[in-house]
């Protein structure tokens, strides 16, 4: 996500956040059971290391980041705050479209 106040929020903890947008999208999307957090260091530790190493230098089981504290209701606040997010840069991009 972009580095924005939301985008940043919302990025430091990306297994939360990838969690409740699969628990929105029909509980029997998240098998709970396997679920398990991976490195949940700052993303501004992390970001270096990802860029130049990958994800698996810094997290062997591939996560960044933990489920825990996800919910159906974030994961729809979540999309919705997606969908206005794409609806806006589509809306100014076809303003500036020629006709």
């Amino acid at each position: 996500m972009r580095s924005t106040n939301d985008g940043e929020k919302h990025a430091r903890r990306c297994g939360r956040v990838e969690t409740s947008i699969q628990l929105s999208l029909g509980q029997d999307r998240v098998r709970s059971g396997f679920a398990e957090a991976g490195n949940t260091s700052p993303i501004a530790e992390r970001t270096p290391v990802l860029r130049t190493s990958g994800v698996r230098t810094v997290s062997p089981s591939g996560v960044l980041g933990g489920p825990a504290g996800a919910s159906a209701d974030e994961g729809a606040e979540l999309l919705r705050w997606l969908e206005s997010q794409l609806l806006s840069v589509v809306s100014r991009w076809l303003q500036g479209m020629p006709e």
